[in-house]
């Protein structure tokens, strides 16, 4: 079997879908099935034409509708097609695109499959919502994508949460959704076999702030600190311009960067507690990242982050915007080392069976070879 992968931009760019690509191609390479990987991004006249078409006063509305612009996703299909056109059609059995602001199910006749995070409507109903555009945009965006899954030959989400909402929200048969987790975006793991859980340090990692719950973990840091008053917690991702008394606000560290990959896991390596307890999380790979580190983890119990987090196993979710819930369990694993330290190990042992891209790239294989015949 081989394969061409299709992603929207640089496929093996460590930034783009936060290194969710660039890792899934690394480990189909490792399995000898990927012939190629091309970008399906529009060029930067066309992709500022729909910028302009999109305009909104509001910035945030702005990029929503830019996002969700039709027009722009027949341009993403059209780079994608013109960029398979240079591929031998000998060369490849079928075509894996991650998304759908593409439609390469008419592209040919090799069968199509897709991988996937999340989805429009899974987002639309999430506590962290949507800005308001007219509701036609948004309608007109669901469609397309409940056409383009709905035409592929077999669609990977990430997690069963999502799985349950390509059957219930888009109608995709269920016989052709296989659910099939996500790795570690990460070069390497550093061996944690002595990390210390006696020092009360938590980590959020997560560019989008508000989304990925920042706000309220600092409300219930406030509270940790009452009770626990030496109790550190490091931000990455975001720089605050006046921290609270505890609070270490690193900022952006890029992927792209060694050193800023050595500061990333520097972090994870001396946090005793990995928190991020998002509005709208499709997966929560970072999660898998603190776990290989063993942390124990809390995430809210809402999309995937239940399947990844296991709840007094290998840590805690909590209702979404409850401080106090969020707090009260920081401080269980905060005052209780030994319980921290069993989580931890738990979480370790989850990643290593789980949580790594050969699992994923072996699952896929698999499945298309059983489902399609294609070996």
């Amino acid at each position: 079997m081989k394969l061409v992968g299709v992603i929207d931009g640089e496929p093996f760019d460590p930034q783009l879908w936060s290194g969710s690509s660039r890792y899934l191609f690394e480990a189909l390479q490792r399995r000898g099935v990927l012939h190629d990987a091309v970008q399906a991004i529009p060029g930067p006249v066309e992709s500022a034409l729909y910028q302009l078409l999109s305009f909104q006063p509001d910035v945030d509305r702005w990029k929503a509708k830019y996002h969700v612009h039709l027009g722009y996703y027949r341009a993403f299909t059209r780079k994608a097609r013109q960029a398979l056109k240079q591929i031998p059609d000998s060369a490849y059995d079928l075509i894996l695109q991650i998304g759908v602001w593409y439609d390469l199910t008419r592209h040919g006749r090799k069968p199509v499959v897709s991988y996937h995070d999340g989805n429009l409507a899974m987002l639309l109903k999430s506590p962290y919502g949507y800005p308001k555009i007219a509701a036609r945009h948004t309608e007109a965006a669901l469609r397309y994508e409940r056409e383009v899954s709905g035409r592929v030959d077999l669609v990977f989400p990430m997690s069963r949460w999502l799985a349950d909402s390509f059957v219930r929200d888009h109608g995709v048969n269920h016989r052709k959704v296989f659910p099939v987790g996500a790795g570690v975006n990460l070069p390497n793991i550093r061996p944690t076999v002595d990390k210390d859980y006696s020092a009360p340090r938590i980590l959020f990692v997560g560019i989008d702030f508000e989304r990925k719950g920042g706000p309220l973990l600092l409300e219930a840091f406030a509270i940790v600190r009452r009770e626990i008053p030496d109790a550190e917690l490091t931000i990455v991702g975001r720089r605050l311009d006046d921290p609270p008394p505890g609070v270490r606000s690193l900022g952006p560290l890029s992927k792209r960067n060694p050193d800023d990959v050595e500061r990333l896991l520097d972090e994870y390596h001396r946090a005793s507690l990995f928190v991020m307890p998002s509005l709208y999380e499709p997966f929560g790979i970072v999660f898998g990242e603190a776990m290989a580190h063993r942390c124990p983890c809390i995430g809210t119990n809402i999309c995937a982050m239940p399947e990844i987090i296991d709840h007094g196993r290998t840590g805690f979710v909590v209702p979404p915007r409850d401080s106090v819930s969020l707090a009260r369990h920081m401080i269980a694993l905060l005052k209780e080392p030994a319980m921290a330290r069993q989580f931890g190990e738990r979480g370790y042992q989850k990643y290593v069976a789980e949580l790594t891209w050969d699992a994923v790239a072996g699952k896929m294989c698999d499945t298309i070879g059983r489902q399609l015949r294609v070996s």
